[in-house]
């Protein structure tokens, strides 16, 4: 095996809380983080539906480009690295489709209520959480619970009962210009922000969030500038500039610049589908603000809709879930008592011989795979030898927990009544 394999040695890992106790400090930030989020997206329906309602200006791919304009600060970063070119050359065939998918997703589901009831979108919007969820199964290899499921589709119930109130306050009345093109324009933005979600979640961790911003930044720019040129060129020439309409724009692209500022952040903290399931508050943060700026009624069913939904978040996170090895990782390489493990493959050498084996490895980056002849020795992050633990399993007490991470990233749960020659080999 190639590389070197982290491990975590605790006496009963799992049960003795430790991880469990970080875990959920980091989902608990995560869901504070996913709640501002939510406010942000409010705050751009709010602008976008004041520049309609006052100003008769519908202009969302345009809107959307200064926010990627403002996201082009992140170049800086890459340029201050030295690796902006290189990062272009090599990462564009990533990072330029999901630039084109996220602007897309934008523009889209605004141009869906020119045709379909706001209830009909706010409906099918949700239908990003299920893709969210396949898309992440398939391609990340998220591992879903039954609670999971039951989480996901509490917080679709508590939509649902938003879309109720709608319909009991009449919001859906008007039933569009073409409804059926309407909806068939939620179900394509809502898989496009599925895609969206998932790829951010993919690249940010393979990557970093700088760089992901950076580029996404850089050709949603592009992007939009060519959108613009073929379908909004004509309503920008025409309509009337005036001090509202760009300070609701404004607006409008600081609350989405602060969005995507720290929806990555989100990303790592606690991935696609739990940041899909918080941002279904938005829709009642919106309202409640509509209230004030639109004079607008408010139902109980809003505040037993916002009961509902934020019990299913903390349903998915505080019960016990998967936890993602990628997140113990995280975990791992933060901790100053984190311990790593290296092997060397000749028991004949002492253990200094042994110690300089794996420092080498560690240098180079890689290890040999583990045999029967092989020493096993833990090590800590000032290259201490810890334990010795020989093929067998001796030097591991019975009440010792050691779990390793593969190579995609599985934990492997050893001790020593389980310990074979194979089962180090990951």
């Amino acid at each position: 095996m190639s590389g070197i394999i982290s491990l975590v040695k605790e006496s009963n890992f799992f049960k003795s809380g430790l991880i469990d106790k970080r875990l959920m400090k980091k989902r608990l930030t995560g869901l504070a983080l996913g709640q501002l989020l939510s406010v942000m997206i409010a705050g751009t329906g709010i602008f976008s539906q004041l520049l309609v309602e006052k100003y008769g200006v519908n202009i969302p791919t345009s809107q959307s480009l200064l926010n990627y304009i403002l996201l082009c600060v992140y170049l800086l970063v890459l340029v201050k690295r030295g690796v902006l070119w290189e990062t272009i050359k090599t990462k564009s065939i990533y990072f330029a489709p999901l630039a084109l998918v996220d602007m897309e997703a934008n523009y889209i589901v605004v141009k869906a209520y020119q045709y379909t009831t706001i209830t009909s979108v706010m409906l099918l919007d949700c239908f990003t959480i299920p893709c969210v969820v396949v898309l992440s199964r398939i391609f990340l290899k998220t591992r879903f619970t039954f609670v999971h499921i039951i989480a996901v589709v509490l917080a679709l119930a508590g939509m649902a009962i938003l879309v109720v109130s709608d319909i009991i306050q009449g919001d859906s009345a008007n039933g569009g210009s073409n409804p059926l093109l309407g909806d068939f324009l939620c179900l394509a933005s809502s898989v496009c922000y599925a895609i969206s979600n998932v790829g951010q979640e993919a690249t940010v961790k393979k990557y970093d969030r700088v760089t992901y911003l950076a580029m996404i930044g850089l050709y949603g720019s592009i992007f939009c500038g060519i959108q613009i040129a073929i379908l909004e060129r004509n309503e920008l020439a025409t309509m009337t500039w005036s001090g509202g309409v760009i300070g609701y724009i404004v607006g409008f692209a600081l609350c989405l610049f602060i969005m995507y500022s720290f929806t990555p952040t989100m990303m790592e903290i606690a991935g696609a589908t739990v940041m899909n399931l918080s941002l279904l508050t938005s829709d009642i943060f919106g309202i409640i603000v509509a209230i004030f700026v639109f004079d607008r009624d408010l139902s109980w069913l809003y505040f037993l809709s916002f009961f509902v939904i934020v019990s299913a978040l903390i349903i998915y996170n505080l019960s016990a879930p998967h936890v993602k090895s990628s997140e113990i990782q995280n975990l791992i390489n933060s901790d100053e008592k984190s311990i790593h493990y290296n092997c060397s493959l000749n028991n004949n050498n002492n253990s200094n011989d042994n110690n300089n084996n794996n420092n080498n490895n560690n240098e180079n980056g890689s290890s040999d795979s583990l045999t029967n002849s092989s020493t096993n020795l833990i090590l800590d992050k000032d290259n201490n030898i810890v334990k010795e633990i020989t093929p067998d399993g001796a030097g591991v007490a019975s009440n010792e927990t050691i779990t390793i991470l593969d190579n995609d990233e599985n934990p492997t749960t050893l001790n020593s009544s389980n310990h074979n020659n194979n089962e180090y080999i990951v």
